[in-house]
């Protein structure tokens, strides 16, 4: 059984999803997503994304 990383890099999160890296990075920025810079990288935790993108731009509050 293999587990879920711990992070994930913007670039492997934009893999993993079809999200933009702009899409990424707003939030990031917003706290939506939470992240770290480790060794000068952005690393984003993998719960954190995968609680967002299950959930759906809706619980964000945008208008459609």
């Amino acid at each position: 059984m293999s587990e879920d990383p711990i992070t994930v890099s913007v670039r492997r999160a934009t893999q993993l999803t079809g999200l933009s890296r702009t899409t990424l990075w707003r939030w990031i920025g917003e706290k939506q997503l939470k992240a770290k810079t480790v060794g000068g990288r952005c690393l984003i935790e993998y719960k954190s994304l995968r609680a967002l993108v299950t959930a759906g731009d809706n619980s964000r509050g945008r208008a459609a």
